[in-house]
Formats: C-alpha cells, structure tokens, sequence
C-alpha cells in the first residue's frame, strides 16, 4: 500500500533482506528490527479513536455472549488461535 509521498512501497520489504545472501546474520537481524520499527511508528501514527471504538464494539459482543470470528490466512492466521 503505498503512502502519501512515496513512489512505490513494497508490501513485502523482509525480502529484500533475504534477497542478500551475503549480508551478514548480525547485519540481517538489525534490518529486520529497523524494519519492524519503522512499521511500528506508521502504525503508532494510524492509531486514533476508531481504535477504541473497536475495543468497545468487541468487548459488546463478548459481553452479550456472541463469538468474534478471527479470519487470516498465512502466518497472521496465528493471531487468532
């Protein structure tokens, strides 16, 4: 997805770091974190009100004793379990 001022994201940036064979493993480990950072603060930026809006409409439901269907696919599919 890309974002205002960007020319063009990848929406899978790990590979580019596997992409490198030669990188060192202390090297690879540190782009990661820097990675994950830098997707931590746009995330940090995103969330507003509608995040407790959320929570509030999820705890609701729980609390009036209907389910939440977690649905993903991939690794993120383990969020749910």
């Amino acid at each position: 997805m890309a974002r205002e001022g960007d020319t063009k994201v990848d929406p899978f940036p790990v590979r580019l770091i596997f992409a490198a064979p030669s990188m060192d493993p202390i090297e690879k480990a540190r782009r990661v974190i820097s990675l994950e950072i830098d997707e931590l603060q746009r995330l940090h930026e995103r969330v507003d009100a509608t995040f407790s809006e959320a929570v509030d409409i999820l705890r609701e439901t729980i609390e009036s004793g209907s389910r939440i269907a977690i649905v993903a696919h991939g690794k993120s599919g383990n969020v749910g379990s």
